[in-house]
């Protein structure tokens, strides 16, 4: 399926998008990402992209209310959450585990998501981006890394998203520092 061609999201204004591209590895500000971005690449090995399965949780315990994984869908290109993080849910005020991009409450938003998560696919490069902005009622001030992955290594069938807030509300708490190990915070639907 050749995705060039597609029409543009009506929804969705040049000036509105996130600032992103490709995700080069020197232009990964915040640390966290980097570590992810080091991992996707040892992990991935020989192959274009690693699969979900060469990815443990353990070892991205650093974000793991931050991570989000997707279930890619073709013709037409959609995209599901298997995993919405837990800092993320609370941020937002939705959990959307098990739910379509599209289903997403806030249209502004949802049609962030789809363009981020589209344009991965599309490019078949990890992506990365900030974002600052009072958006659907929300100041959002972040930076975000999404990486392909693909269970036999080049076609792309899941996409792994990080988000970290940078903003004041995001700096009152190091998620970084733990005094114990997290609990329930990596569950995906089937």
């Amino acid at each position: 399926m050749d995705l060039r061609h597609r029409p543009l999201n009506p929804w969705v204004a040049q000036t509105d998008l996130p600032q992103m591209g490709v995700a080069a590895r020197s232009e990964i500000r915040h640390l966290r990402l980097l570590r992810l971005y080091d991992y996707w690449t040892q992990r991935r090995g020989a192959h274009r992209y690693p699969a979900r399965a060469d990815l443990d949780p353990l070892d991205m315990s650093y974000l793991l209310g931050e991570l989000i994984i997707l279930d890619v869908f073709y013709e037409p290109l959609r995209f599901k959450y298997r995993l919405h993080g837990t800092k993320l849910v609370t941020r937002a005020g939705v959990d959307m585990t098990g739910k379509w991009v599209h289903e997403w409450p806030a249209p502004e938003y949802r049609a962030r998501l789809t363009h981020a998560y589209s344009r991965t696919v599309e490019a078949g490069e990890p992506q990365r981006g900030d974002r600052a902005i009072f958006d659907d009622g929300r100041w959002r001030e972040y930076e975000f890394l999404i990486l392909p992955l693909a269970a036999n290594g080049h076609a792309i069938d899941k996409l792994l998203a990080a988000m970290v807030y940078l903003d004041r509300i995001a700096g009152l708490v190091d998620y970084t520092v733990r005094t114990e190990p997290p609990t329930n915070t990596w569950t995906e639907t089937n």
